[in-house]
């Protein structure tokens, strides 16, 4: 799967402002081109591995998983507490479950999202350790995304990875830099940076006008609104990056990773123009991501 992005505005040397196109007043062209091949099946694009849910937090890891399907994913491990690995196909079917992650051959996944409704808790610190040992001896060709709880260990753990993305809001950045919130707002393109060059791999600082950094440039999303600022927006975009990542070719994953981040929030402004932005929920962005990903295919 090859993707062709977007608008892209140098705004600098440092940093690119990037678009949706529009058709139709609001979709222009087609961005997305999945070669469709009568000989691909569920496993074409690699298995896919979610890790999270603690106790509490299990809205969280069903719409990562719901998002990821919603985007293209065609097959979803999920691995969290027995009690929700026990309900999970009652919420979404096409969702395989687990709960003991020493069962898992962690090997036979290509993409790998941890993080969703992981919180502070034995049970999490647990899975946080296992996984960290686990990532500083992956392969370089598996597809990693740190999100939400698994921050939170990141920035006790302090390991850095060439590979992987990591997808912290506000809060989160503090954490990983140990600076306050405030600081992290008073310069966004220099905190990115920073966390970058720490941790290595792909930043997304969430927020309004989400920043992506690579090692040698950053990216300004012209995309989102206010109203996106709902629990589960983030399980939702990074269930999107985990979909969108594992069926990009090596050269384009930093493309990938930006047409996922411009997707979720292009569709998040497309479902305020049409609805209003009271009420504007994760669980909408994942109906409407689905209709547009078909109106992108070519």
């Amino acid at each position: 799967m090859s993707y062709k992005l977007f608008t892209k505005k140098k705004i600098n040397q440092h940093l690119v402002e990037f678009k949706v196109n529009n058709l139709s007043n609001r979709y222009s062209e087609h961005i997305i081109n999945i070669i469709e091949d009568s000989h691909t099946h569920k496993y074409s694009y690699g298995k896919s591995l979610i890790i999270g849910g603690a106790e509490g937090y299990f809205g969280a890891i069903i719409i990562a998983s719901r998002a990821a399907l919603s985007s293209g994913s065609r097959y979803i491990e999920v691995m969290s507490t027995q009690s929700h690995a026990s309900s999970l196909a009652i919420h979404q079917p096409e969702l395989i479950s687990s709960y003991k992650l020493e069962s898992i051959e962690l090997e036979k996944y290509k993409n790998i999202l941890i993080g969703p409704g992981l919180s502070q808790n034995a049970w999490s610190e647990n899975i946080s350790e296992s996984l960290f040992n686990y990532i500083s001896k992956a392969s370089k060709n598996i597809n990693i995304i740190l999100d939400a709880g698994m921050l939170h260990y990141l920035s006790l753990n302090n390991m850095r990875n060439d590979r992987w993305i990591l997808t912290p809001h506000t809060g989160e950045a503090a954490k990983l830099l140990d600076i306050s919130s405030k600081e992290i707002e008073s310069n966004r393109q220099k905190a990115i940076i920073q966390i970058q060059e720490k941790y290595g791999g792909i930043i997304i600082l969430k927020g309004h006008e989400t920043l992506v950094r690579t090692d040698t440039t950053t990216y300004m999303c012209k995309h989102g609104n206010s109203s996106m600022g709902t629990a589960g927006m983030g399980d939702c975009l990074s269930g999107i990056i985990l979909s969108l990542t594992s069926m990009a070719i090596k050269e384009d994953y930093i493309n990938a990773t930006l047409f996922a981040v411009g997707a979720h929030s292009f569709i998040g402004d497309v479902i305020r123009e049409k609805l209003g932005g009271v009420g504007l929920l994760a669980s909408n962005v994942i109906d409407e991501t689905k209709i547009f990903m078909n109106k992108y295919r070519s």
